[in-house]
């Protein structure tokens, strides 16, 4: 899957190290944002390849029948 601005593909998800839908959905704002203020789509990509995630937030703890 990848996130693309019209007909252009910006960024590939898999790319993305933080997972889930929402970090998905957050990635996209970033790239609408980064866009608004000029900032070079591959080095928007690069930085979201690159970014963990705050540790205690992304932090993994379980999995529970499943449920992560």
């Amino acid at each position: 899957m990848w996130i693309v601005a019209g007909t252009r593909k910006i960024c590939n998800t898999a790319s993305i190290k933080l997972q889930g839908k929402h970090q998905v959905m957050n990635a996209m704002v970033s790239i609408a944002i980064s866009d608004l203020c000029h900032v070079n789509e591959k080095i928007a990509c690069q930085v979201l390849s690159e970014f963990d995630g705050l540790a205690h937030r992304t932090q993994f703890v379980a999995n529970i029948d499943g449920i992560t």
